[in-house]
């Protein structure tokens, strides 16, 4: 209780009063009289809602309190692979349909400029003085030394 109510920001003193409160019914189902369940049983553990209770998962808890927990996805419903196929159709068609949306993404290579500095330079075969004149870092110069 202490867990999902820590994931559902719901706030300590409501999670303890709720707790609290089923007292009596969990008492009810002791099976053995020299492990009744008791209010230290409940403090115990209200010490989950602070103890990084966000990063307990849903289908741990699911297995341990044996609820089934409708939590909502943000797939709407779909397998992983449903969600992706019809993402991918959202994203080629509608927001992009005029152009590829990889068009403009990412890094350009530096290239040009390090075949430039060559052209500058000659006879220069030092790698580390291209990278220190254009501000690039080393393994770029080398990737494009011979391009």
């Amino acid at each position: 209780l202490f867990v999902y109510a820590s994931k559902c920001k719901i706030p300590f003193e409501e999670a303890m009063e709720d707790a609290m409160s089923y007292l009596v019914q969990f008492d009810s189902i002791t099976k053995r009289e020299d492990n009744h369940f008791t209010e230290d049983d409940i403090k115990a553990a209200s010490k989950a809602y602070h103890d990084n209770a966000c990063k307990f998962p849903i289908k741990k808890i699911e297995a341990l309190t044996l609820f089934r927990i409708d939590s909502p996805s943000r797939r709407n419903g779909r397998k992983r692979s449903e969600h992706i196929k019809f993402m991918n159709l959202i994203r080629d068609n509608l927001k992009y349909a005029d152009r590829d949306w990889r068009e403009g993404n990412g890094r350009k290579p530096e290239r040009e400029k390090v075949q430039a500095w060559r052209i500058e330079h000659p006879d220069s075969t030092n790698k580390s003085e291209c990278a220190r004149d254009l501000g690039l870092d080393r393994k770029t110069v080398r990737k494009w030394w011979n391009a």
